[in-house]
């Protein structure tokens, strides 16, 4: 989706008690709100969080993973790195 007006933030709120399963694990609802420079809400979507844990479980696995569609929290390949004991150029 594109947007005729340039999203300049955005807000994420969790919805408390609303779950659903990925992959037999238990993860949240998001809300993103994008929100334009003059503080005007431009969309709000609702995403489920893919956990990071998975993602990284995937990629340990070499296998491919959509994340499209997910709001993902706190991703860093960084941490990925160091949990598995890889060198920072390493891929």
């Amino acid at each position: 989706m594109s947007y005729t007006r340039a999203v300049y933030s955005y807000k994420v709120e969790f919805i408390p008690g609303v779950n659903f399963f990925f992959e037999d694990q238990l993860t949240e609802i998001a809300i993103v709100s994008l929100i334009d420079i003059n503080g005007n809400l431009v969309d709000t979507r609702r995403l489920p969080v893919l956990p990071r844990t998975q993602i990284y479980k995937a990629i340990h696995q070499g296998l491919d993973i959509d994340i499209s569609g997910y709001f993902i929290q706190n991703f860093s390949l960084v941490e990925y790195r160091e949990e598995n004991g890889l060198e920072p150029e390493e891929r």
